[in-house]
């Protein structure tokens, strides 16, 4: 009988713990959201891709990366033009920085600061863009923007 009851107190502990490692990540809210100090840089954040993001979503942000199938759904495809445009960098920086459990993804906020999170977020928004894009916008900012906010867009 006591092996019973000792039996049924640590399954309801287990069960309980497990309930609340399960619960869900904060829904998105801009005021949890840090403005960057700094315009993030997309090539700062590629390493931190690479380390953090990539096992998941991929090295080219196609949403494949090598542990991909072992969660509950697809991870965001941040090469995909549809699925990145569909978040705006404000979200993106949220889920980063607090993390989908529900999606096992983990918050990253305990171990980036918010600038490397913008970074990462930079680098990862910048997959859904072509090397001509790039080139298109970089002639486009020259022609139309350079000569009031200089070449770095300052």
């Amino acid at each position: 009988m006591l092996f019973s009851l000792c039996c049924l107190a640590l399954g309801l502990g287990l069960a309980g713990s497990v309930a609340h490692a399960q619960q869900p990540s904060p829904t998105y809210d801009p005021t949890q959201v840090t403005v960057p100090t700094n315009a993030p840089i997309a090539l700062f954040g590629q390493a931190s891709y690479q380390q953090n993001c990539a096992p998941c979503h991929g090295a080219e942000g196609m949403g494949n990366g090598p542990t991909a199938a072992e969660l509950p759904g697809p991870p965001t495809a941040f090469a995909d033009p549809d699925a990145i445009w569909a978040l705006s960098p404000s979200e993106l920086f949220h889920t980063t920085k607090f993390g989908r459990l529900e999606n096992l993804m983990p918050p990253w906020g305990n171990q980036l600061s918010d600038d490397e999170i913008w970074q990462t977020v930079a680098y990862a928004w910048s997959l859904h863009t072509t090397r001509s894009e790039t080139e298109s916008g970089a002639e486009l900012y020259a022609a139309t923007c350079a000569a009031c906010h200089g070449d770095s867009g300052a």
